[in-house]
C-alpha cells in the first residue's frame, strides 16, 4: 500500500473505533463489550498493515475517545488496557511460550491497575467497593481485581487468538480483495 492510501485506511479504522467507543460509552451498558471489539480494529490494523500503523490506529483511537467520549471509564480501559493488549500481545508471542505468558500477566496486571488506579486516585472517580451485595475492603477488593484482570487477560489472549485464526484462514482473502485501492 501507499503512504497516503495506509494513512487514510488508519484515519477511516480510527474514526470506526472511536465512534464504536464514543457509542458504546452513550449506552453504558456495552461499555466493556466496545473496548473489546475496538481492539479487534487494532488487530486487524496489525495483520494487514503492520506495527507502525496499529499502534498509529491504538493511539488516535485512544485520544479522540478520550477526549469525546461522555462516559470516561470506556475510552480509558481501551486506552491503558484493551487496546494495547494485541500490541503487546504481538511482540510477547514471539519470545517463546514461558517468557511470552510471564510478560503478558505482568505488563496487562501493570495496565489493569493503572487504570484503576487512575480512576480511584487520580480522577476521583471513588466508589463504593461493593459487589453483588458485599462489601469489601480495598484489600480484597484488589485481590478481586487481581484474579478478574488475570481471567479477563486470559480470555481476551483466547478470543484474539482464535479470531486472528478464524481471520488469517478464512476471511482475509476476500477482504483483501476490499482492500486492493489502498494497496
Amino acid at each position: 500500500m501507499q503512504k497516503t492510501r495506509r494513512l487514510a485506511l488508519a484515519a477511516l479504522i480510527a474514526a470506526l473505533g472511536s465512534t464504536i467507543i464514543i457509542l458504546g460509552s452513550m449506552l453504558q451498558v456495552l461499555d466493556l463489550t466496545v473496548i473489546f471489539v475496538a481492539a479487534l480494529l487494532v488487530l486487524f490494523v496489525q495483520i494487514e498493515m503492520g506495527a507502525p500503523w496499529q499502534i498509529l490506529v491504538w493511539l488516535v483511537t485512544a485520544v479522540i475517545s478520550v477526549l469525546l467520549a461522555p462516559g470516561k471509564f470506556a475510552a480509558w480501559e481501551y486506552a491503558l488496557f484493551a487496546g494495547v493488549y494485541p500490541i503487546i500481545k504481538n511482540y510477547c508471542d514471539r519470545l517463546g511460550r514461558i517468557l511470552s505468558w510471564v510478560l503478558k500477566f505482568l505488563i496487562s496486571n501493570i495496565l489493569f491497575f493503572s487504570s484503576v488506579f487512575l480512576f480511584l486516585r487520580v480522577l476521583g472517580m471513588e466508589g463504593d467497593l461493593t459487589l453483588f451485595g458485599y462489601t469489601f475492603s480495598e484489600r480484597q477488593y484488589a485481590g478481586l481485581l487481581l484474579v478478574l484482570c488475570n481471567l479477563i487477560m486470559l480470555l481476551f489472549d483466547w478470543l484474539l487468538t482464535r479470531l486472528t485464526a478464524l481471520y488469517v484462514f478464512r476471511y482475509r482473502s476476500r477482504i483483501s480483495r476490499l482492500l486492493r485501492y489502498f494497496r
